[in-house]
């Protein structure tokens, strides 16, 4: 099924709807050029406002359950990586670059590179969603794996969208976990569609963000702090001058606004880039527990099981049972 160049495409977006039928044909037209050896023409790129030569990739994807985890996503941050998480049930709190996001059923949550974030759930919630991460995106305008600026609320409504977004991750996952002889193409299809639809959705008219006080301003630059520092011996003293507020205030309006200390907030941070690195790479238990921090391997297994209610082992065998990822894809040293 051959694809016309002439064709606009503004029509096509705006009839995208039901069972996906314009963009599978699509899809399924790339793939039989590519059977018959020729390279499909990437219609999609030219929909995106990204910089010439770039190509988005995916970097993973996976269904999440609370219940699998029994534990909140501690924070962390991607360095090189956009991440989207759709939520398709339940309810939960999740913490962006120090702000407070509610999220529920039909939410969608942009996490910018290098952009510190956790999400909060339990059990009871029954919360799921779908967590997608890109890399080598470069739209116009904007710092490399960004597609909001870094100042906005990174929280959206998908409303009439939802649908078609959650049906295009779910195609994307059925690709990848049973692979045919074309799925790596016909998933790169798949995902350019999909940062269409979520440029649309960003787009559109959204309820006004949560005002920021005083106190939720000084909370996140202590956060920041943290953020650089948290590999080393930090105390509040120290935390206290960075900010330069006393230790009373500084424990006082961060455990207020964030639910916990600072210096559990310090635990939280090691703990969070323990669990990326536990997904990300083979590095053993003892290396990862140096790495964030811990200087003593029994310690860092006990904070971790504290913290999470299993092992880090545990964690790594349940993150790769419900994730899938690229085709190409090898976990780095």
């Amino acid at each position: 099924m051959a694809v016309s160049q002439s064709g606009s495409f503004s029509s096509l977006r705006d009839d995208f709807s039901g069972m996906l039928l314009h963009i599978l044909a699509i899809i399924l037209g790339g793939a039989q050029l590519e059977r018959y050896g020729m390279r499909p023409v990437p219609y999609f790129r030219y929909m995106l406002p990204c910089k010439p030569g770039t190509e988005p990739q995916l970097a993973h994807l996976q269904r999440v359950f609370a219940q699998d985890y029994g534990c909140h996503r501690a924070p962390h941050a991607h360095a090189e990586t956009v991440e989207l998480v759709l939520v398709t049930q339940g309810e939960g709190i999740f913490y962006v670059d120090g702000g407070k996001v509610p999220v529920s059923k039909g939410k969608m949550v942009v996490y910018n590179s290098g952009i510190v974030h956790e999400e909060r759930f339990q059990d009871e919630d029954h919360l799921s969603c779908f967590s997608c991460s890109i890399s080598g995106l470069r739209m116009e305008g904007m710092r490399a794996n960004t597609l909001i600026p870094d100042d906005v609320y990174p929280c959206f409504d998908t409303n009439d969208r939802f649908e078609e977004i959650r049906d295009i991750i779910e195609y994307m996952l059925l690709e990848y976990a049973h692979p045919l002889a074309h799925s790596a193409r016909t998933a790169e299809y798949f995902l350019l569609a999909l940062l269409s639809l979520v440029l649309d959705v960003i787009a559109l008219p959204q309820a006004d963000p949560p005002v920021q006080t005083r106190e939720s301003l000084l909370c996140k630059h202590v956060k920041q702090y943290i953020d650089q520092h948290y590999c080393e011996e930090l105390t509040l003293q120290c935390i206290a001058d960075a900010v330069s507020i006393s230790v009373s205030r500084l424990s006082h309006i961060f455990k207020e606004k964030i639910g916990y200390s600072p210096l559990q907030y310090v635990l939280s941070r090691r703990i969070g880039e323990a669990q990326t690195l536990l997904e990300t790479t083979d590095l053993s238990v003892t290396d990862i527990g140096i790495k964030v921090g811990f200087s003593n391997p029994s310690y860092f297994n006990v904070m971790f099981n504290k913290k999470c209610h299993m092992t880090p082992l545990k964690y790594r065998e349940i993150y790769y049972r419900n994730t899938v990822l690229p085709l190409t894809h090898s976990r780095s040293e």
